[in-house]
């Protein structure tokens, strides 16, 4: 009398890998999909507060000031209306784009991309201008917000925008 066989001996391979594979993405994918909304609709609002970096008070500054902030890299200028803090990273392929103080312009050392000291391209193969961050003046202190997400997008040549503390 030959031997019985077990019932999972009868299910083919191909079938049990597939109830197994429609099981993990029919169970998790739900699970995923929520955690990522609710992640969206609740964000850590303590966090958000803390990418604020004080840059100094606003009196620290003299007209024509552009200054570095290696940490968070950004310059901060002060223009006689107001100021700006922008972006280290060129538009073009992200390098990092020193000021020239001598010519009053951020120069590209990558690819000779070139902006005024408001951060407007000039020349090279730049698309648009640097980026410009958020600012705002707590307790008497200029602050910049430096996250990706505090990031204003200009136009090619839109006009810039300038914080108006004085």
């Amino acid at each position: 009398m030959p031997a019985s066989k077990s019932p999972l001996s009868q299910i083919a391979r191909r079938s049990l890998f597939r109830g197994m594979f429609s099981s993990v993405i029919f169970g998790l994918g739900p699970l995923v999909s929520l955690a990522a909304i609710a992640r969206y609709l609740w964000p850590n609002a303590a966090k958000a507060d803390e990418e604020w970096t004080a840059v100094g008070l606003p009196s620290d500054y003299q007209i024509g000031d552009v200054r570095f902030f290696a940490e968070q890299e950004v310059y901060v200028a002060r223009y006689d209306d107001g100021f700006m803090a922008l972006s280290q990273r060129c538009s073009h392929l992200r390098c990092k784009v020193p000021f020239n103080p001598d010519t009053e312009r951020f120069e590209c050392p990558c690819h000779g991309s070139i902006y005024d000291n408001r951060g407007v391209n000039l020349a090279g193969p730049a698309p648009r201008p640097l980026a410009v961050h958020k600012m705002r003046v707590r307790g008497g202190a200029l602050e910049v917000r430096t996250d990706i997400n505090s990031i204003e997008k200009r136009e090619i040549f839109a006009p810039t925008q300038v914080y108006p503390y004085a």
